[in-house]
């Protein structure tokens, strides 16, 4: 009988060796495609670690596939595309500028006739809805605000509201302003160039007050006619407007009339055909044996002054002149009946040019309309016929004006120049 052959058998401690072995063999070493990843040594500087990390860079698809050669060159950075958005450069700030003050120039005036008082008017500048400066005016109209700072050029808008104290008669002509500061760089430094009220340009803003004073009483007596104010007082020595109208009171209250010395001006006071016939005189002809002229102020008027386009001329004394020839000043004029100074071509006898914006009386050649014509020391225009002057010869037709180029003459042909020369040529 044969015998069949059993395997040895195997020990516990044995398979635990074998279990043991397999677990702390050491790992097989992979053939790599590339060089080994070197070591960064842990005492090297923070630099040093930076640098390393900045020159890695993510490797491409290629790069991490086996079997890639560690000689092969590395593939050089994509260049830079001009065309793609780069970041924009710090932008340039604009220039620093030492800061200017800048005082607002303001005064208040009253219309007809009305008296100012300190304080009757008070002014806020407002910038953007906030008040930067409040002052009222002083006895002699001005209001100081406070100074306005700039550290850059522009146009800033400012808004002056006003407020009047409550007097009767006294009011503003508008309750607000519009301002604007254009201030300028010149030579590096800010300046104040320009100011605007209202979108008009002013040196300084006007603030416009209206006096209407509250109705006063008119009284008789044996010297006269007076007026007492609104307030109980009784003007003298004064000029005083009542309803519009100027009136004057001696120093006994007393309203003048006729023809008054106003300093070193004369005035004429009645006539106008109010209920006291006392008012004053303006921008009229006054006649009182002679003409006068009152000009817009009620002051008599003496010398040149034009009226409705017309010159008349009134002597020291006031009186207008007319009719005839007047040396005055240095040169003659024509004056009509009506006093009014002839202008532009006049026939008194012969025919006189009188300029049409002095009413002179102009001698020599004068070029008129675009002809020549020739005035003698008289003023009297020479006219139809040959006319000498020197050596030269000059033809003026029968209107007195010049000849020139080709003319037939007496039976001859003649030469005299250009048009604005008019001598006749001899010679070759």
């Amino acid at each position: 009988m044969t015998r069949r052959s059993h395997p040895t058998p195997i020990s516990t401690l044995a398979i635990c060796m074998i279990v043991a072995s397999l677990v702390m063999a050491p790992e097989p070493i992979a053939l790599a495609a590339g060089p080994d990843k070197p070591l960064i040594d842990s005492t090297s500087s923070a630099q040093d670690a930076q640098q390393s990390s900045t020159v890695s860079q993510e490797p491409s698809p290629d790069s991490s596939a086996e079997g890639q050669d560690p000689d092969a060159p590395v593939k050089p950075s994509e260049p830079t595309n001009p065309d793609e958005e780069q970041e924009d450069p710090e932008e340039p700030q604009p220039p620093a500028y030492d800061p200017i003050s800048y005082e607002v120039p303001v005064s208040v005036t009253v219309n007809n006739g009305g008296t100012l008082q300190e304080a009757d008017v008070t002014a806020k500048l407002i910038d953007q809805g906030i008040c930067v400066g409040e002052a009222a005016n002083s006895t002699e109209g001005t209001i100081a605000l406070p100074a306005l700072t700039f550290d850059a050029p522009g146009t800033y808008s400012y808004k002056l509201e006003l407020t009047a104290k409550d007097r009767p008669g006294f009011s503003l002509a508008k309750p607000s302003l519009t301002l604007d500061v254009t201030a300028k760089d010149e030579d590096g430094a800010l300046r104040v160039v320009s100011l605007s009220c209202d979108g008009s340009p002013v040196s300084a803003v006007r603030i416009d007050c209206e006096w209407n004073e509250p109705a006063g009483t008119w009284s008789l007596d044996s010297q006269g006619w007076h007026y007492t104010t609104y307030d109980g007082t009784r003007v003298a020595n004064a000029t005083h407007v009542i309803d519009g109208r100027a009136y004057r009171f001696n120093a006994q209250g007393t309203m003048v009339t006729g023809w008054f010395l106003d300093g070193a001006v004369w005035r004429y006071y009645g006539g106008q055909g109010t209920a006291h016939d006392g008012a004053m005189r303006k921008h009229s002809w006054l006649w009182d044996g002679a003409w006068y002229w009152l000009d817009d102020n009620g002051a008599m008027a003496t010398g040149w002054h034009t009226v409705d386009g017309a010159h008349y001329f009134m002597d020291g004394s006031g009186h207008m002149l007319s009719s005839g020839w007047k040396w005055l000043g240095g040169s003659w004029y024509y004056l009509h009946g009506s006093g009014a100074a002839a202008t532009g071509w006049l026939l008194n006898g012969s025919w006189y040019y009188l300029d049409p914006a002095s009413a002179a009386m102009r001698t020599g050649w004068q070029k008129i309309d675009n002809a020549w014509y020739y005035l003698d020391g008289s003023g009297a225009m020479r006219a139809n016929g040959w006319m000498r002057l020197g050596n030269t010869w000059y033809y003026l037709y029968a209107s007195g004006a010049m000849a020139s180029g080709w003319q037939w003459v007496g039976g001859a042909w003649y030469y005299l120049g250009g048009p604005d020369d008019g001598a006749m040529k001899t010679g070759w």
